[in-house]
């Protein structure tokens, strides 16, 4: 059974209409509970509840209040459940709150209620202060957007931009003087599990005690682990390198290791037995040599046990549109062992990467890959490189597309497999592997 925490917690989710307050509280809430972390939640405006119901009339503009009065009905609304949050905290528990006082002071803010009169007023009832409150960040239009989606139906609040954008300005104004409690701002534009995958994060990293196994962040582990080509291609690595790199692809279960040709033997000996394949890379950085000598490779690389062969593209006889001598190169090697084809996508126009892969599919390979590490793309932002892999995609539709060069995180790799990517290459291999493991907490 988890343990109490020496001191219960309140935390709140805030944010616009539309910020998915409700929905990363419901979802927090079940994710603590199915780890028998002892949590409750509650949600403002309570609508179950007379106050609620008034509240709810006003927003319809059923009935009308005065600035004052809309204030203090807001305001019971959270008074009448003072003893239940202090009776439950004092216990140890997580108290999740869908919006609170602190959306109060936003709302009623953005309409001229003075913050010194509200806080006086806390002060006076004792109002519990909240540990954590988390902003979930969205514009006004983003907001109409989803509330329009939900209901065809909006409140007088729901439906104003203009005042949707004043309250932002007022949360704005609460986060940086830290009145009321200690704030942390998420981008609530993301999907609604990227969301929740910051605050678990967060939580698990400021609360010790909370430790929480998820399903989906093993399945995450394995589905990443298997198509990452775990990549050593460093000309100054030596056997006892090489033997580590095949020991760390064991342990994740990396779809390959992809190393230099003069090692393609001793990664098949460390690899046998296992479904992990040998990857040999050919003729970086732009695939010069000779075409006799690229296919005595490829040979020497199947001889030696490799499963699959990186092979870089004639990239100087692709811009010179030379494209029989670059498809009859490819050719002849496809036909040696499965390959993949480095077209070198950041030295190429949009046009030359869709040609490019064009003639890699005429080839026969069974993949279309971006870089190696001595592609200049390396040095441009990841974003472009994913626009790259749709264009790969639009030349070579059926075929595998990897993406390598410059991977690094968790997001790099999630950005990839957003725009099209199968595969994918990098020497963080572990780096990567641990932040999903950090998601866990439970190594």
């Amino acid at each position: 059974m988890a343990k109490k925490l020496k001191k219960g917690k309140i935390i709140v989710f805030e944010g616009i209409d539309g910020a998915g307050c409700e929905t990363q509280t419901v979802r927090i809430y079940e994710i603590l509970k199915k780890n028998k972390i002892p949590v409750m939640k509650l949600s403002y405006p309570d609508y179950s509840q007379p106050i609620g119901e008034l509240i709810h009339q006003f927003l319809h503009k059923k009935i009308d209040f005065p600035l004052g009065v809309e204030f203090l009905l807001y305001f019971a609304d959270f008074v009448k459940d003072i003893e239940k949050i202090n009776n439950f905290v004092q216990k140890g528990g997580i108290l999740l709150l869908n919006r609170y006082f602190s959306s109060t002071l936003a709302y009623q803010g953005a309409k001229g209620f003075n913050l010194r009169d509200a806080m006086g007023v806390a002060k006076i009832f004792k109002l519990a202060k909240p540990d954590l409150i988390f902003y979930l960040e969205i514009s006004p239009e983003i907001s109409v957007e989803r509330k329009l989606k939900e209901k065809k139906v909006l409140d007088k609040n729901e439906a104003n931009k203009k005042f949707l954008s004043l309250v932002s300005k007022e949360y704005q104004k609460l986060i940086k003087s830290n009145v009321f409690s200690k704030w942390v701002k998420i981008n609530g534009e993301k999907s609604i599990e990227e969301v929740t995958d910051e605050i678990l994060s967060y939580l698990t990293k400021t609360l010790p005690e909370i430790k929480i196994e998820r399903k989906e962040d093993k399945e995450l582990l394995k589905k990443i682990a298997s198509i990452i080509d775990h990549t050593n291609i460093d000309p100054k690595a030596t056997p006892k390198d090489i033997i580590k790199t095949c020991q760390e692809a064991k342990k994740y279960g990396f779809r390959g290791v992809d190393v230099n040709p003069k090692y393609a033997k001793l990664v098949h000996q460390q690899l046998k037995g296992t479904k992990i394949k040998t990857v040999v890379l050919i003729d970086p950085p732009m695939g010069q040599s000779p075409h006799e000598e690229r296919v005595k490779m490829a040979k020497k690389a199947k001889e030696d046990g490799a499963d699959e062969i990186d092979v870089v593209m004639n990239i100087i006889d692709l811009k010179y549109e030379r494209y029989d001598d670059v498809l009859n190169d490819l050719r002849e090697i496809c036909h040696i062992l499965p390959t993949k084809v480095i077209i070198g996508s950041g030295y190429l126009t949009d046009e030359e990467i869709i040609k490019a892969s064009q003639l890699a599919k005429a080839a026969g390979a069974i993949c279309v890959k971006t870089a190696t590490e001595k592609d200049p793309l390396d040095h441009i932002e990841l974003p472009e490189k994913a626009r790259h892999l749709e264009l790969m995609r639009q030349g070579a539709p059926g075929l595998l597309i990897k993406a390598s060069g410059k991977i690094r995180t968790l997001n790099d790799v999630k950005l990839m497999l957003k725009h099209g990517a199968d595969i994918i290459g990098t020497s963080s291999s572990l780096q990567i592997m641990k932040e999903i493991e950090k998601l866990t907490k439970n190594k």
